[in-house]
């Protein structure tokens, strides 16, 4: 939906904007072929770590206050969410390419 008063985002006739896309050009091609590794070591530490934080926040004398169980709620969410994203990319990202764990 294009509103007619707007002005357009980017100007790309401007060689700043050129510029701006050409180095986001130049990360993409760098970071690509490591996104699918980063990732699986960034999901399996959250992992371990939410974890951690379920087991500390879920002891008796912890589960009292209101604010922990929201944040043990909190912990719990973000292990499925982490867990969802690394099946995905263990699946389309790493299989895809062809490495071998």
């Amino acid at each position: 939906m294009e509103c007619p008063n707007d002005e357009p985002f980017f100007d790309f006739n401007a060689n700043s904007t050129r510029a701006f896309l050409n180095t986001l050009e130049t990360f993409a091609k760098f970071y690509q072929p490591i996104h699918g590794i980063i990732c699986v070591f960034l999901c399996a530490f959250g992992l371990l770590t939410n974890a951690v934080h379920i087991a500390v926040l879920s002891r008796p004398s912890m589960r009292a206050s209101a604010v922990n169980c929201l944040l043990t709620a909190v912990a719990v969410c973000d292990v499925g969410t982490m867990a969802s994203y690394l099946v995905y990319i263990v699946h389309f990202v790493i299989r895809k390419r062809g490495d071998t764990w």
